[in-house]
């Protein structure tokens, strides 16, 4: 398991959040004609910039920085 972890990496996560705001979407349609429904949505880049943090390290001091 551990190799395709590695292997595929964010885009497991990416996936997910991916997954994650379509059902937001959905319920936002479904909910479209109730009274004082507020509309929600997920932040995908910040979501994503947090998972890179967990994916993403420099294994030397002189490397780029992740983002």
């Amino acid at each position: 398991m551990d190799v395709f972890s590695n292997a595929f990496g964010i885009h497991e996560r990416a996936l997910g959040v991916r997954s994650q705001r379509m059902e937001v979407l959905a319920r936002n349609i479904a909910n479209a004609d109730t009274p004082n429904f507020k509309a929600q949505d997920v932040d995908f880049k910040a979501m994503l910039k947090e998972a890179k943090a967990d994916y993403i390290s420099s294994t030397h001091e002189k490397h780029f920085a992740g983002i």
